[in-house]
């Protein structure tokens, strides 16, 4: 198939009112874990990419999630479903 690209992404979720500062607390240590030298290293090595410092926070996330809900009703329809 051409002009077909699919993108991979990871995300951390938490029960919905989760309070902004939990949220916050939990995200440092893993943007801290993203901005380590060894740990890109590995991932660009396993063909994975850390988006920028700027885009790890949980709005992104939900933007970024929600762009690619487009794909849903394609999937149910080809009956594709994870095992």
């Amino acid at each position: 198939m051409s002009n077909f690209e699919l993108e991979v992404w990871h995300g951390l979720y938490a029960p919905k009112g989760t309070p902004p500062a939990v949220i916050e607390r939990l995200n440092q240590p893993l943007r801290f874990a993203l901005s380590d030298q060894a740990v890109l290293r590995r991932f660009a090595q396993i063909g994975v990419t850390v988006p920028t410092a700027e885009r790890q926070d949980a709005p992104t996330l939900g933007a970024h999630q929600g762009r690619n809900r487009t794909l849903t009703p394609v999937i149910k329809a080809a009956g594709v479903y994870a095992e």
